[in-house]
């Protein structure tokens, strides 16, 4: 059954990746055909909002505006799948260990549940890639247990994200 999983993971991620080759990105689809008018009346509201606030109508918080392309969603999901391997093992786990040292093994082993949070929190960024995540954690590692396994592990990250999506 977890084959089968992983399989059907795999091939949806392929599916998906494949389709975002073939169609606009989910953000151009979504906007009209002038971006400056949708930006504009962004910011048209933003100042409305903030009038409104100074006024003491209401209060106001920034607006919260994300872009993400579908490419680095499908770097999400594989970032994810990839920290819930190395909190429960499994394939995620030994691909990332898979050439590592005993060292970095038992840097990795011990250090776990700190990975795979770190990489839950970068998997969040928008527009992120598998490049991203390996600098960021190698530079959240290094601090914590040595510029040599955090290298290795962060290559590992990498090497595992980059294999579930291709």
């Amino acid at each position: 059954m977890n084959k089968f999983i992983s399989k059907l993971l795999i091939v949806s991620l392929a599916t998906l990746l494949l389709v975002s080759t073939l169609l606009p990105t989910v953000s151009r689809a979504a906007t009209p055909n002038k971006d400056n008018e949708t930006m504009a009346s962004q910011q048209i509201q933003v100042k409305i909002q903030s009038l409104k606030s100074l006024a003491g109508e209401t209060e106001i918080e920034d607006p919260i505006i994300q872009t993400q392309s579908f490419r680095g969603y499908l770097v999400k999901l594989a970032a994810e799948l990839v920290a819930e391997g190395v909190r429960y093992g499994g394939k995620a786990a030994s691909l990332v260990l898979r050439k590592a040292d005993g060292k970095a093994a038992k840097a990795f082993k011990e250090n776990s549940n700190f990975i795979a949070k770190k990489i839950e929190e970068l998997a969040n960024i928008p527009d992120v890639t598998a490049n991203m995540i390996k600098n960021k954690l190698y530079a959240a590692l290094k601090p914590k247990i040595g510029g040599g396994s955090a290298q290795i592990i962060a290559d590992g990250v990498y090497y595992a994200i980059n294999f579930f999506l291709f």
